[in-house]
């Protein structure tokens, strides 16, 4: 499942990550969605089939509210 890294997260670890996940990898920069709203990258990430993976707890009361796909991976510390 290609994975979108939310804004919150630095677009620079995709290349840590790519050493662990055999997917594609991309940010919502690179989309050109730093002015986008959660609810639209949400739905891009459904339409699109990418899994979310984020620090922002309103990507997970949009998967409370919606369910999946696609998926949340929440980080915190």
């Amino acid at each position: 499942m290609p994975l979108l890294l939310d804004g919150n997260v630095s677009r620079y670890l995709k290349s840590s990550l790519r050493a662990y996940y055999q997917g594609e990898i991309i940010s919502i920069f690179d989309l050109h969605f730093d002015e986008v709203e959660d609810a639209d990258i949400w739905k891009y990430a459904k339409e699109n089939g990418f899994d979310i993976l984020t620090k922002d707890s309103d990507f997970l009361d949009l998967a409370a509210r919606f369910g999946a796909p696609p998926k949340v991976i929440f980080l915190q510390k």
